[in-house]
């Protein structure tokens, strides 16, 4: 059995297959046009927010917030305290108490 020896030259640059990208090579990001499109959404959702109000369990912790104790079975003793501290730096105001997760 014989053996055959390629003697071909090298394939050059525009021979080779393509390389993936590097990060280095990456087009640049499309600043303008996301932030288009977030500024657009951000002035609807601030349109809108006028149309919303408490939802049931923003009530139920700030009723459990002024009403502070040991004894509730589906949450932890300190979870509506958050809620009755933005009651009281901002009373009567939803957003306040639906800006933070706890509440």
């Amino acid at each position: 059995m014989s053996q055959t020896v390629d003697n071909a030259a090298p394939p050059t640059t525009s021979e080779q297959p393509d390389r993936p990208r590097t990060a280095a090579a990456a087009e640049p990001f499309a600043w303008r046009p996301v932030s288009v499109v977030a500024g657009v959404l951000a002035l609807a959702l601030l349109l809108a927010s006028g149309r919303y109000a408490y939802f049931g369990d923003e009530l139920y912790f700030l009723s459990t917030g002024k009403h502070p104790d040991w004894g509730y079975l589906d949450q932890p003793p300190l979870l509506p305290l958050p809620a009755h501290a933005l009651d009281v730096l901002a009373p009567a105001t939803w957003w306040c108490c639906g800006f933070p997760p706890p509440c």
